[in-house]
């Protein structure tokens, strides 16, 4: 409970789970919620752990009065996945029983609208077939829902579920002797929640027999653990204390468990595949776990102790610290300053077990926390994930700002990073509306070169897509930057806001010298007019031939027209001057192997080697990977009055522990 206290929203709320609508947050927060009243209600538990419950519960009693209040999920007085898309019937029960539970008002149309969901077979998650296609079918899991929300509420009494139990429910039970869901890919959660239904109902006859063999099996993760505990306690299964202490052993040093859930979201018509995605976070794991544990009650502890048990897991940061001292070498770096400042820098964000890889919570090489690229010039470079990814978004991006001055000091670059911390100030604010769901606020990375040269960057997102007020947010973090009003960048930065929207802002400290910032815009594609302005208001060179995003076999410019790429302009803090001018562009799906992509690529680039070592040196983490899964992230060409420069991005293999990598 302490760390869902942790992890809640500061506006009451919880994330987790993501599609094409973005992360859940009503259907989260409701069940996460509801467990935490089911706490704060239990006479069994201390005065202050009920309080705390209490509290958070509460907090996200309001946030989901204040969700449906404004309208969300364009039902008054109904919630769905998101405010963003229509309301369920799922997330609607969970919330009206948390309400309830907390004696909050439940809005009348919230039971009418769950009413609406009945037909002869059972309660459905959407009510009309003709708009939502196989997601219109009864489910058990959703029934129970309503059932145990109806009840909560008053709707019904406890005969009312007994009878609709046994009406709805007891049919849907399949041979095996569990139910099963559409929406779930295991059914120990649909038949848990079917189990607390038959609970509310006074266990009505006939009595279940569940099969659990193999339900002990080693490998289950912590909500498989959960889900069947919760059924081993309501149904008084004998296999109730193993496995509550194989769920202890499974939990974090924190007190929260790594995500295991995984939601299945089939075609509402035939024809396409179903779509999955788990809960990253962690949050509904854990809450889960909170549900199965209050049904359970009181259990000696495991003997050893689930400490010990945790102690002994291997370190979820290993694969990547051997992935980054082997790019070091290949690539020339100093190696020991390559680790330490690396561990620095991710002491947080690679410390927790079964988060990573996670679009969900990162949009950096498609939810991997790690992305190197190589040049012409020898070296390791990298950007990674910093600050615990667990946290809501500002802790989350305090957390990484400090992981970044703690890197600083081991650079010897803590002069540099006290000169730049106001102008981070300003984008980095507390009352900033940033989505909960937020995937990027800071990132960081690390330069290394073999000359001996040394960069730490940090990378600032300006919620450009999320949060009003973008430009007046770049402009003030210039001025805190020194940049004069009246200097150069402003007349290119004005073409930029023509064709774009500025993404990111980054700001890179140099050992022995002093710091410069980089101002990224993002474009719907590529657009070579717009290029040509820039280059020339920055006194360079205005032909964009050589800059084009083109690669033969693998990228046409063509294509680059039409998808998301970008531009970024290198800015002198004292002068306001642009001094080079990058065009960057992603890799297309891969229509060949990595292999064969890799060719292309090096016979593309004037200088392979560099890209070759980095490939070598990625390899041994790749070897079983799918054919096509994804090593070569995006490129950048700039330009300056150095001349022009390519760079390639390379994502390490994210597998280590993953069935597949991510989009």
């Amino acid at each position: 409970m302490s760390w869902l206290a942790r992890t809640q929203h500061p506006a009451g709320s919880w994330t987790d789970f993501l599609l094409a609508p973005g992360p859940s947050d009503a259907w989260v927060t409701a069940y996460t919620g509801t467990a935490l009243a089911l706490a704060a209600n239990d006479g069994r538990l201390d005065d202050r752990t009920r309080s705390v419950a209490g509290r958070c519960a509460d907090a996200a009693a309001r946030w989901l009065l204040r969700a449906t209040s404004d309208g969300g999920a364009r039902d008054p007085g109904a919630w769905g996945w998101t405010s963003s898309v229509r309301a369920d019937a799922d997330s609607t029960a969970w919330a009206v029983r948390l309400l309830a539970l907390r004696r909050w008002p439940v809005p009348a149309q919230a039971l009418v609208f769950l009413a609406e969901h009945r037909d002869a077979g059972g309660y459905r998650t959407y009510r009309s077939q003709l708009t939502s296609g196989s997601w219109a079918a009864p489910t058990p899991e959703v029934t129970a829902a309503v059932l145990l929300a109806q009840h909560a509420a008053g709707s019904i009494d406890r005969a009312g579920v007994a009878r609709q139990w046994r009406s709805l429910i007891a049919p849907m039970q399949g041979p095996d002797g569990c139910w099963h869901s559409m929406w779930w890919t295991d059914p120990a959660y649909p038949t848990a929640l079917v189990g607390a239904a038959w609970a509310a109902a006074g266990r009505p006859p006939p009595a279940f027999q569940l099969p659990t063999s193999g339900w002990l099996a080693p490998g289950l993760t912590g909500w498989q653990v959960a889900t069947r505990l919760w059924i081993a306690a309501t149904f008084g299964d004998d296999h109730r204390e193993p496995l509550a202490a194989t769920l202890a052993d499974s939990q974090r040093r924190d007190g929260g468990w790594p995500g295991g859930a995984t939601l299945r979201v089939p075609p509402q018509r035939s024809g396409r595949p179903a779509e999955r995605s788990g809960d990253a976070r962690g949050i509904f794991t854990t809450a889960t776990a909170l549900h199965a544990l209050l049904a359970t009650g009181p259990l000696p502890a495991p003997a050893g102790g689930a400490a010990g048990q945790r102690g002994r897991a291997p370190s979820p940061r290993r694969p990547y610290d051997d992935v980054v001292r082997r790019m070091a070498t290949a690539s020339g770096a100093p190696t020991g300053t390559a680790q330490a400042a690396f561990r620095a820098l991710t002491r947080e964000s690679l410390s927790r077990h079964g988060v990573w890889p996670a679009r969900q919570l990162s949009n950096l090489a498609g939810g991997t926390p790690l992305e190197f690229s190589v040049g012409a010039a020898p070296g390791l470079r990298l950007t990674t994930e910093v600050g615990d990814p667990l946290l809501p978004p500002y802790q989350r991006a305090r957390s990484g700002l400090r992981a970044v001055g703690r890197t600083a000091a081991v650079l010897g670059m803590a002069s540099q990073w006290a000169a730049v911390r106001p102008a981070i100030a300003v984008l980095v604010d507390r009352e900033l509306p940033v989505p909960d769901g937020c995937r990027f606020w800071v990132w960081a990375g690390l330069d290394l070169m073999a000359t001996g040269r040394a960069v730490l960057k940090t990378y600032l997102s300006l919620h450009g897509e999320d949060v009003p007020g973008w430009q007046d947010r770049e402009l003030a973090f210039l001025a805190a930057c020194g940049v004069p009003p009246s200097s150069p960048v402003h007349a290119v930065l004005d073409r930029l806001r023509e064709v774009g929207w500025c993404h990111e802002v980054g700001v890179g400290l140099v050992r022995g010298a002093g710091w410069g910032v980089k101002v990224y815009y993002e474009l719907p594609g590529y657009r070579p007019d717009a290029v040509r302005d820039v280059l020339d208001l920055c006194g360079l060179d205005p032909d964009p031939t050589a800059l084009t995003p083109e690669i033969p076999g693998v990228l046409r410019a063509s294509l680059a027209a039409k998808r998301r790429s970008g531009i970024a302009v290198r800015v002198h803090p004292d002068t306001g001057r642009v001094d080079e001018v990058t065009v960057a562009a992603a890799f297309p799906p891969p229509l060949v192997g990595r292999a064969e992509l890799a060719d292309r690529v090096r016979s593309w680039l004037a200088s392979a080697e560099p890209h070759d070592a980095a490939v070598a040196a990625l390899l041994p983490d790749w070897r079983d990977a799918p054919e096509r899964a994804r090593m070569h992230s995006l490129f950048t060409r700039s330009r300056s009055a150095r001349g022009d420069e390519t760079k390639v991005y390379l994502r390490p293999w994210p597998g280590w522990g993953s069935p597949e990598p991510p989009a």
